[in-house]
């Protein structure tokens, strides 16, 4: 239910995703430390892979809303560890990757980004400080 009033809220523009200058692969090892325990007692590995577009491109800190990921991570997690803890192979992979490319504007159609909340976070996004 909750899943269906958050889709719901994004297409009436009711909830916003507000970026903010963070660091994706340290929002994604936030999540995976929250499992530790549960993997562990359900005897479920996990891995962690960095995709070499991450090193390429220089990726550290970007633009994102970390609050929001961590949720949709939270999410994919649980639901990962919940579908696997039935399985004979125990193993779950995230994966995190960069790309030059925008996504294509079918799937964000309808979404508008917040703008940077001060002059500074700009400055950090673009580079300059």
């Amino acid at each position: 239910m909750d899943d269906i009033l958050t889709v719901s809220k994004l297409a009436s523009n009711l909830l916003q995703i507000t970026p903010d200058v963070a660091q994706p692969v340290e929002v994604a090892e936030r999540a995976l430390r929250m499992f530790e325990p549960e993997l562990q007692a359900k005897n479920i590995t996990i891995a962690f892979e960095k995709h070499i577009s991450m090193l390429q491109y220089g990726v550290s800190w970007m633009a994102i809303d970390p609050s929001r990921v961590l949720q949709i991570l939270i999410n994919l997690i649980a639901n990962a560890i919940k579908f696997t803890a039935c399985t004979e192979k125990r193993a779950i992979t995230l994966s995190i990757g960069a790309s030059l490319e925008p996504p294509l504007v079918a799937h964000t159609a309808g979404f508008q980004y917040v703008p940077a909340k001060t002059a500074t976070d700009a400055n950090v996004i673009s580079g300059e400080d």
